[in-house]
C-alpha cells in the first residue's frame, strides 16, 4: 500500500561535483551572454524553421500540444529535447552545457532550474512587450495574484499553464487564526504538546524539515535574489531548525503504510492528536481537510508552486526564432488549452475564466459536458490527505469565497533552488545528527548561501 499522507520526498542530489559544475556552468554563461552571440535559425526536415523545446521533465500534455502545433504551423516545426532521457548525466549540467556551448533550447522548461539566476543572467526572454502587442492573449487574462508573484523586478520571463497553493493546515481549535503566525509562535505550541502527540503525521527531524520547506513557504524569507543577499543567521531560521530538531525519528515517513497505520493516523487526526497537515488549498481540499480534521481550518500561510505538469517554461532571449516560439508558448494559456485539459491537470489552471469553470465543477448540483467535452459530475465525494475518501456535497458560496481569498491573499512562490536546497539539506543533518550545534549550523548555512549567491551575481 502506497504512503497517503501528502508528504514530499525530496530526491535532490547532494554531490559536490555537481555544485562545482555548476558553478563553473553560470559564471561562465555571464561571459558568453556578454560576447553577444546569437543563436542562428535551424531548418526542420520538411524545411520550416526549428524551434527546440528542451526541459528536464515534458509531461504528457504539453508533448501532446507540440504535436498539435506541428501539425497546424505552417512556418514553425518544434523538437522536444527531453535531458531526462540520458539516466548517466544529470539534466541540469547537461541543459546549462548548452546554455554554455550556444546550443540553448528556444523554449526552455524551466521545473528545478535556477529561474532567478537566468532572468538575472539575461538567458530568459522578457514576455510584457508580447503579451502588449498580441490581440489575441493578455496578461489580464491571467490570475492576478499569481502573475504578480511571477514577475521579476516588474517583468515576466515565463508562463505557466497550471499552479497549485501550498499550506500547512491546522484545526480552528489549534490555531484560531494565522494573524502573527511565524515559527516562534509554533515552536510555543509545540512545547506544550502532550507525549502522545504529534506536530505532523510523520514527524522524525527530517519530515519537520522538508514539510516546513515545502509547505511552508521554502527558503523565501531568508532569500532575496534582487540583493543579492540571504539572513539565514536569523532568529526565525533559528526557530524553525529547532523546530525540526525536536521531531521523534521513530515517526519517520516509510515509503509503505500499512493499513493500520494509516488507521491510526486517521484517528491521530480526528482527534486533535496531530496538529499540522502539509496541504494544497482546492475548493475540495478545503472540504476534505475539514471533515479529515473534524473541525473548522486555519491555513498558515499560503504560497503558489509548480508541479511537473505546469509547463513551466520561458523564451531564450538569443532565440533566431522568438516569434514562433511566442507563438506556441501562448497556447500554453490560452482557453482551449487550459480548457481542454482541465480534468487532467493535477494543478488548478492559471487563466481566471478558467479558474472560474473549475470552480463551477465544485458548485454543480447537477451533471454536464462543458463546452471542451469535459464530463462533469456533481462533487459527492473527496480523498482527504490520509487517504480516506469521505462523502461531501458540492461546494458552497462559502467556501467558494473562502477559496477566492486564499488566491488573491497568495503573493509569493515556494522559494525552491536544489543547489539551496542541497546546502541546506548537508548542513541540517550535521545539526539533528549533534555533530553541530544550532549557531554554527546556521553561521555554515549563512556562509555557503551568501557564497553561492555572490557566484551568481
Amino acid at each position: 500500500m502506497k504512503r497517503n499522507l501528502l508528504i514530499p520526498a525530496s530526491n535532490e542530489p547532494s554531490a559536490v561535483c555537481r555544485h562545482l559544475v555548476t558553478c563553473m556552468v553560470i559564471c561562465l554563461m555571464g561571459m558568453l551572454f556578454l560576447t553577444g552571440c546569437e543563436k542562428k535559425p535551424e531548418k526542420a526536415a520538411d524545411g520550416r524553421k526549428k524551434i527546440t523545446l528542451g526541459a528536464i521533465y515534458v509531461s504528457d500534455s504539453l508533448k501532446k500540444e507540440v504535436a498539435a502545433f506541428n501539425k497546424e504551423d505552417k512556418e514553425y516545426q518544434i523538437e522536444i529535447k527531453d535531458y531526462s532521457e540520458n539516466a548517466n548525466v544529470d539534466p541540469v549540467t547537461m541543459l546549462n552545457t548548452d546554455i554554455l556551448s550556444g546550443n540553448t533550447p528556444d523554449l526552455i522548461g524551466l521545473m528545478q532550474l535556477p529561474l532567478e539566476q537566468y532572468a538575472g543572467k539575461g538567458i530568459l526572454e522578457d514576455l510584457t512587450p508580447y503579451f502588449e502587442q498580441d490581440k489575441d492573449i493578455s496578461e489580464d487574462d491571467l490570475l492576478d495574484s499569481l502573475v504578480n508573484a511571477m514577475k521579476i523586478d516588474g517583468k515576466l520571463y515565463y508562463l505557466v499553464s497550471s499552479f497549485e497553493v501550498k499550506t500547512l493546515v491546522a484545526g480552528k481549535k489549534t490555531v484560531d487564526s494565522d494573524k502573527g503566525w511565524n515559527y516562534q509562535k509554533m515552536k510555543q505550541l509545540l512545547d506544550t504538546m502532550e507525549d502522545d502527540m504529534r506536530a505532523l503525521p510523520y514527524d522524525s527531524k527530517n519530515d519537520r524539515f522538508i514539510n516546513l520547506m515545502h509547505f511552508g513557504g521554502g527558503y523565501n524569507e531568508f532569500v532575496d535574489w534582487k540583493e543579492g543577499s540571504c539572513n539565514f543567521d536569523c532568529q526565525e531560521f533559528k526557530d524553525m531548525l529547532a523546530i525540526c530538531n525536536d521531531g521523534n525519528d521513530d515517526t519517520a515517513a516509510e515509503e509503505i503504510a500499512s493499513a493500520d497505520e494509516v488507521n491510526m493516523l486517521t484517528s491521530m487526526l480526528k482527534n486533535g492528536k496531530i496538529l499540522f497537515v502539509p496541504g494544497r488549498i482546492t475548493p475540495d481540499q478545503i472540504l476534505a481537510n475539514r471533515k479529515m480534521l473534524g473541525q473548522d481550518i486555519t491555513c498558515l500561510g499560503s504560497y503558489f508552486s509548480f508541479s511537473d505538469t505546469s509547463d513551466e517554461v520561458g523564451i531564450y532571449a538569443k532565440s533566431a526564432v522568438k516569434e514562433g516560439a511566442w507563438r506556441f508558448l501562448k497556447r500554453l494559456v490560452s482557453r482551449e488549452y487550459q480548457g481542454e485539459n482541465l480534468l487532467h491537470f493535477w494543478d488548478m489552471p492559471s487563466r481566471k475564466d478558467c479558474i472560474e469553470d473549475y470552480i463551477k465543477t465544485m458548485t454543480a448540483t447537477e451533471g454536464y459536458t462543458d463546452e471542451f467535452g469535459n464530463v462533469i459530475t456533481p462533487l459527492s465525494s473527496v480523498e482527504c490527505a490520509d487517504g480516506n475518501v469521505v462523502k461531501t456535497s458540492p461546494l458552497g458560496e462559502a467556501d467558494v469565497e473562502l477559496f477566492r481569498n486564499f488566491l488573491n491573499d497568495t503573493f509569493q512562490i515556494t522559494g525552491y533552488e536544489q543547489q539551496i536546497f542541497t546546502i541546506l539539506s548537508e548542513e541540517v543533518s550535521d545539526y539533528f545528527s549533534g555533530d553541530k550545534d544550532l549557531d554554527e549550523t546556521v553561521s555554515v548555512i549563512q556562509n555557503r548561501v551568501a557564497n553561492y549567491m555572490n557566484e551568481r551575481k
